[in-house]
């Protein structure tokens, strides 16, 4: 009687396991002996169901981590360990670029004429003007549709012993494609430097105008930086002349051109 008891029992147990865990014997019958053989038939059973249990409780901490709040589920490995990749349609970062203008791109402009502005493509890429007085020179701009305008700068130098860099401006213009305007319509940057520079700098200093927030609109707008340089009264390149090249008209008074900053 114990024995069918048990019997009764441990079948009763292998019943409620065999989701997880198989036993392969023939279906047992009423007055079976529960031989050593079944038994370790139904240890085996109930030992893979404990790591059938272990693995999914592994499985659901892993998947309970998750990926994180930018992300989506990509794969589920059998041990539960997510592949987790960005979802660029809700976390796009915006990113950082610049367009530079060299100062030999710039072109002479308004009442300036081509021999009043030396450019050289050499050293830096500068420009500087021949003679004292107001000189304007300029450059069309091209930044991505939909960018955001974030800051300008503009390089200027001034090693010059006996002369100044006078007054050193620039400004960056929206002109709308429908309407004429004037020349300074749709002004997005203003920037001066308005005081003479003093003494000798043998570095490049920047104006720069930060803090701007402007989207740039390819479709309906274009874009123009004009630069306003001027020397102090008597200045001529050729007394001006650098410790690069002595005698050519290098002159210690320059515009290294500008840098636009932008992110998109």
């Amino acid at each position: 009687m114990k024995y069918r008891i048990l019997i009764t029992i441990t079948l009763a147990l292998a019943c409620q396991l065999v989701n997880a865990g198989e036993i392969t014997d023939t279906p047992y019958a009423s007055g079976d002996l529960l031989t050593a053989v079944k038994m370790n038939n139904i240890r085996n059973a109930v030992n893979d169901n404990d790591s059938r249990v272990r693995a999914i409780e592994t499985q659901t901490s892993n998947l309970a981590n998750g990926c994180l709040a930018n992300e989506y589920i990509q794969a589920i490995a059998k041990n539960g360990d997510l592949s987790c990749v960005e979802d660029m349609t809700t976390s796009i970062t915006p990113k950082t670029d610049y367009y530079f203008i060299t100062g030999s791109e710039l072109e002479p402009v308004e009442r300036t004429d081509e021999t009043e502005w030396h450019a050289y493509d050499i050293r830096g890429q500068y420009a500087f003007p021949v003679t004292d007085g107001e000189q304007y020179v300029g450059h069309g701009v091209r930044l991505p549709d939909g960018a955001t305008i974030t800051e300008m700068q503009c390089g200027y130098y001034d090693n010059d012993p006996s002369f100044d860099i006078v007054l050193f401006r620039f400004n960056l213009y929206e002109r709308d494609y429908t309407e004429p305007g004037t020349p300074t319509s749709g002004v997005i940057v203003t920037q001066n430097l308005n005081t003479p520079t003093s003494g000798q700098s043998t570095s490049i200093k920047q104006l720069t105008e930060s803090g701007l927030n402007h989207i740039v609109d390819n479709a309906n707008n274009a874009y123009y930086m004009r630069l306003r340089f001027e020397a102090s009264p008597g200045y001529n390149s050729t007394l001006s002349v650098g410790e690069e090249n002595q005698g050519a008209g290098d002159s210690n008074i320059r515009t290294y051109g500008c840098r636009i900053k932008y992110t998109h």
